[in-house]
């Protein structure tokens, strides 16, 4: 993070978008200088080269296997950007109360 005055700017290593950028490069017929020029113009004032020095290695990371490079990248961006945590939302029948017995009325 810096610092400019009163506002403390993230490294925009820490926005998820940006990684779904190299993420594309791996995943489709992007070519670097198109990821390139998308990175930078998606973070605008916010791009430095250096912080991106370490995920443009990894795209290339897996000797060919774009499969592995991806690997590798992804797991450096959990670095910055923490998966969410999966869901603890509990299952409708569970919060339903249950039904109560009905009476058979006898004839």
């Amino acid at each position: 993070m810096s610092d400019t005055g009163n506002h403390t700017i993230q490294s925009a290593l820490y926005d998820p978008h940006a990684w779904d950028i190299l993420r594309k490069f791996l995943t489709s017929d992007m070519s670097m200088g198109e990821m390139d020029a998308a990175l930078e113009s998606y973070l605008g004032s916010r791009f430095s080269a250096g912080d991106w020095e370490e995920p443009r290695r990894l795209l290339f990371s897996g000797d060919g296997d774009d499969a592995q490079s991806l690997a590798n990248l992804m797991e450096l961006k959990i670095k910055y950007v923490p998966e969410p945590e999966p869901s603890r939302a509990i299952p409708v029948q569970q919060l339903r109360k249950p039904l109560k017995p009905r009476k058979v009325s006898q004839l």
